[in-house]
């Protein structure tokens, strides 16, 4: 049996979490936004990772997120399994994230996407030092 190194698992475990938390968003923005309203209560625009979202495009932005949640659990599993395709499927969204996250942290918001920005290159930095340890 395959020994997996404590960062490799700890970078997935944290995968997982932010891939599920991405997803249940997800799916709060794809029901929770129709007709003008949010939950209910009349809006322009609902705010994701600090990002002001025009409250038509939520649902749609909300499918993307809940796909993304999804793909982010299946690709850590991938990379838990030593696969380089998960690990570089990871990278590449993280990247895509964090350039969103330092738009809306320069333009829209000054604190809010922060801690996911920290959560991803935490998560990432965990898995390649894993891999490392893992092949080394």
């Amino acid at each position: 049996m395959l020994r997996r190194s404590v960062p490799l698992v700890a970078g997935a475990l944290m995968t997982y979490i932010g891939g599920a938390l991405l997803f249940v968003a997800g799916l709060t923005f794809l029901l929770g936004a129709h007709d003008g309203a949010y939950l209910g209560g009349q809006t322009d625009f609902v705010k994701i990772a600090g990002a002001p979202i025009p409250i038509g495009v939520a649902p749609v932005a909300g499918a993307v997120f809940a796909v993304v949640g999804l793909a982010l659990v299946a690709l850590a599993v991938m990379a838990q399994r030593g696969r380089s395709a998960g690990q570089l499927g990871l990278t590449l969204i993280g990247v895509l994230a964090m350039a969103g996250l330092v738009y809306t942290f320069l333009f829209a918001d000054d604190i809010s996407p922060l801690p996911p920005a920290a959560w991803i290159v935490v998560a990432l930095t965990l898995l390649w030092v894993g891999k490392a340890r893992q092949s080394g």
